[in-house]
């Protein structure tokens, strides 16, 4: 009676014969190229010829990892446009971060003025109260295309923060300060003497960088980032100590 073959003389065979194959192990979801189902021990077949090369599959690793405005910015004396990162604009208040959720221009008493709101108003006419805010103060008119800077000095802005250790108080932290201004977008109708005592008069878009020089309980502070669509109204008439240009009546 014949014997059955030997299971090692039946497996040498196999690989004198045609060679080994090794089954792939499957791979985790994440890591499995595009075409490869998970599992398969077979590659996607290859395209016919004269066919254009496939565009490179994206990877995880490859692809450049998200980051924050906070891990692109530094605190810095010296504030420049090159420094600002291509992000919204948020900061750093208290060592913690400080977030910037709406931004605002209006006409104050000698100048316009910028607002960085950590909370949007409830209205574009509201009153800015019961929240924390950064103010800057700008020394000439703002206009598209404009660049505006103030070198580390005492005055030129202000911050409306909470007192460190007690919770609901608010207080103006005034401090040397740095910041750099470029506006891309202005587009502000002229003040309307008829109009109401606050006037939303159109949006602008740019970036910004603030430097806010600690002392005593507070902290190096900064808000840094790009904007766009940010409120500009007249709280008053633009007539300015320095000559803003006023808008002739009925204009």
């Amino acid at each position: 009676m014949p014997r059955a073959p030997s299971p090692i003389l039946f497996l040498a065979t196999l690989v004198a014969a045609g060679g080994c194959r090794q089954a792939a192990v499957p791979a985790a979801s994440g890591d499995v190229p595009a075409g490869v189902s998970v599992g398969s021990a077979h590659a996607p077949p290859a395209p016919p010829p004269g066919s254009p090369p496939a565009a490179a599959a994206d990877s995880r690793e490859d692809a450049a990892p998200a980051t924050t405005t906070a891990e692109r910015f530094r605190w810095t004396e010296t504030p420049t446009l090159e420094a600002i990162p291509d992000a919204p604009v948020a900061g750093e208040l208290h060592g913690a971060p400080f977030p910037v959720a709406q931004v605002l221009f209006e006409t104050g008493r000698h100048e316009w003025r910028m607002y960085l709101l950590e909370k949007p108003l409830p209205d574009p006419t509201a009153a800015i109260e019961g929240l924390r805010f950064l103010r800057v103060d700008l020394p000439s008119d703002p206009a598209a295309g404009s660049v505006q800077r103030h070198p580390l000095a005492y005055g030129g802005a202000l911050f409306h923060v909470d007192v460190p250790g007690e919770p609901g108080d608010f207080t103006l932290w005034t401090a040397d300060n740095a910041w750099v201004l470029e506006l891309t977008e202005w587009n502000v109708a002229p003040w309307d003497p008829a109009g109401p005592e606050v006037q939303v008069a159109g949006r602008a878009a740019g970036r910004v960088a603030v430097c806010y020089r600690g002392g005593g309980n507070y902290r190096n502070a900064w808000v840094a980032g790009t904007f766009a669509g940010a409120i500009v109204r007249y709280t008053r008439e633009p007539r300015f100590e320095r000559g803003c240009p006023v808008a002739p009546a009925g204009g």
